[in-house]
């Protein structure tokens, strides 16, 4: 059994890596670090977690740990991951990792100085809508990618939260949304990540951007990116074209054109296809299209804390390791550049 702590007692905290590891079967929630006493108090009633500090450090030198989660906004990521890899400690780290891409790279000489495991801590590689595209892109159904086209939008709750001080969160909802985007670009193709050119809106009382859209290349193939908050929420949506079709998802479904027939599946019920598209067999090695395109169920919400336990555990390689986030906050700190805006990502 793992044993796991957590840093941070806000809403991820609360709404995604505690609930996760009461619930995975291989890992126990064993402490919680928390500067507020009252937020520390109510975290460890709410999950039963008996031990319970107000200093992160003494958290990673007297706790018995495998891992620990940090869910602290970005600005305390550097010191805290830094302490958790000298204490021999597994690292789940919330986007974005931190600040500037120095800090960045100061974390991952010491996790890799310790040869801790680390990963970032996105959601969109984990999204059941994305795995069966990138299933689809994998097995050539649609060809080589020619472009992709991103809608990545969130609700406008972010004005209530350090999200708006870019001293903390080191930007706006480029650094909100954009890492979660780019990982799963990476989780498609290892290449590198360049911005061509980047357009923002601005909130009007505060310095960092409402509203940008991008465009660069993943290696050779060219991507455009538009990303928000917007009050009434907006959609998450990415487009790949490719040289023999194409496919879209969002958030709960995946729709498919390719080789003369179109299939749309959602988490809500069986595909659209007839008994007679099941026999066909596309791709280098013919598989069942059904296989390809049956129902799909269940909550991935918690998917990124399970597959970096099953990292630990050494049963699951790690999907987003540390590296990656790395690259990931370099690209933004270029689209930063590119915007003008002067913010604690483009100081470095």
């Amino acid at each position: 059994m793992l044993k796991a702590g957590i840093v941070g007692a806000g809403a991820v905290a609360n709404g995604t890596h505690a609930p996760a590891y009461t619930e995975i079967p291989n890992v126990s929630l064993e402490a919680i670090a928390e500067l507020d006493d009252e937020r520390r108090e109510q975290f460890g009633r709410k999950f039963n977690v008996k031990q319970r500090y107000a200093d992160a450090e003494q958290m990673f030198e007297s706790a018995d740990l495998d891992l620990v989660s940090i869910c602290t906004p970005p600005h305390m990521h550097e010191e805290l991951v830094i302490a958790a890899a000298d204490a021999g400690l597994a690292i789940l780290c919330e986007k974005p990792i931190a600040t500037t891409v120095e800090a960045a790279e100061n974390m991952l000489d010491a996790i890799e100085e310790a040869q801790v495991d680390a990963a970032g801590g996105y959601s969109l590689p984990y999204y059941k809508p994305f795995e069966r595209a990138k299933k689809q892109i994998e097995n050539n159904i649609i060809g080589s990618i020619r472009r992709i086209d991103v809608s990545y939008y969130t609700l406008n709750e972010a004005v209530k939260s350090w999200r708006m001080d870019p001293t903390k969160a080191g930007g706006g909802v480029l650094m909100d949304l954009g890492p979660h985007v780019l990982s799963g670009f990476l989780q498609l193709r290892r290449d590198e990540i360049t911005i061509d050119s980047a357009e923002v809106h601005r909130f009007a009382a505060h310095n960092v951007e409402s509203d940008v859209t991008l465009e660069g290349h993943l290696g050779e193939i060219p991507f455009t990116i538009k990303t928000g908050y917007r009050t009434k929420g907006g959609p998450t949506r990415i487009h790949f074209f490719g040289t023999d079709g194409q496919v879209q998802m969002t958030r709960s479904e995946v729709i498919l054109d390719a080789h003369k027939f179109n299939l749309q599946y959602a988490q809500s019920g069986l595909p659209k296809i007839s008994f007679a598209l099941a026999e066909r067999t596309v791709g280098p090695d013919p598989v069942p299209a059904l296989e390809w395109f049956s129902q799909y169920d269940g909550d991935d919400s918690f998917k990124r804390v399970q597959s970096f336990v099953e990292t630990v555990a050494e049963s699951e390689p790690n999907r987003v390791p540390f590296a990656d986030s790395v690259e990931i906050l370099s690209a933004i700190k270029t689209a930063y550049m590119e915007l003008g805006i002067d913010t604690p990502i483009t100081q470095q």
